[in-house]
């Protein structure tokens, strides 16, 4: 079955990426034209050096599956580095690591390769209200610092917006017992993040032409979002913009209220 999947994802042009002893997956897998899939690839895998280093050559010789060793028999052109330092080779969608200290770079590949090397960059929108009919409200912070953690992890590039620019202002029940969550209390201590929503853009400065920059816009809520999202202008044009080009539109909880006029 993980043969399969194997040939199928890289016959299709799709990402295929292991690291380390992952690449022993590798070593039964097929072209389209029934060459060993690395035959003729620059790849990598656990060394030689280093399987003797952690005493497992014995074990992994007695299972045919030496690495560096196979992909030689299999034609393929392995390389690596020094010992226990980083090494990935990208052969077409082919990726490969050799060792633990290696995972990150390999990951990092994959998303490039993924993004088809264009630098992704989110615009994550913040409402500026904060009361609702003398109600004391704002931003749910928790809507705001989870996706920029998630598009962060992802290798993405991420501006904070609001309507108005500057600090938004934030519900402080979304930072009571049961509501302040691990990703609301890791971006309150983040010092980056923090710049980043203290001197938060503008929306008027990333409409228009400079709307062209952005994947995605993740509309984040809170009953703020009520106030100055639905009659917003500029919001409903960066909304339909972005969805007649295809591109992503994310709302979450109240954030969605900003598509009631789009």
């Amino acid at each position: 079955t993980l043969i399969e999947c194997i040939e199928r994802m890289y016959a299709q042009g799709k990402v295929v990426a292991a690291d380390c002893h992952g690449p022993v997956a590798l070593l039964n897998c097929k072209k389209p034209n029934g060459e060993a899939l690395v035959k003729g690839l620059e790849v990598t895998g656990f060394s030689n050096t280093e399987e003797n280093a952690v005493q497992q050559m014995d074990k992994c010789k007695a299972l045919d599956v030496v690495i560096e060793d196979k992909f030689k028999q299999l034609g393929a052109n392995y390389v690596k580095a020094d010992d226990w330092n980083s090494k990935v080779c990208a052969a077409g969608n082919l990726v490969t690591g050799q060792n633990p200290q290696s995972s990150k770079e390999c990951a990092e590949k994959c998303v490039a390769l993924i993004s088809g090397g264009k630098k992704v960059k989110v615009a994550l929108i913040s409402t500026s209200a904060g009361e609702l009919d003398g109600h004391k409200t704002g931003l749910w912070l928790e809507e705001l610092a989870a996706p920029y953690y998630i598009f962060l992890d992802a290798g993405y590039e991420v501006d904070i917006v609001s309507i108005s620019g500057g600090e938004p202002p934030v519900d402080e029940a979304s930072r009571a017992d049961g509501f302040y969550t691990e990703e609301a209390k890791k971006f309150d201590a983040d010092s980056v993040a923090q710049a980043k929503f203290k001197a938060s853009k503008k929306l008027e400065s990333i409409a228009g032409p400079a709307l062209s920059a952005y994947s995605a816009i993740y509309l984040a809520g809170g009953h703020g979002t009520c106030v100055d999202f639905p009659n917003n202008k500029t919001l409903i044009e960066c909304i339909e913009r972005m969805y007649a080009q295809g591109k992503v539109v994310a709302a979450d909880c109240h954030g969605p209220v900003a598509l009631l006029n789009c």
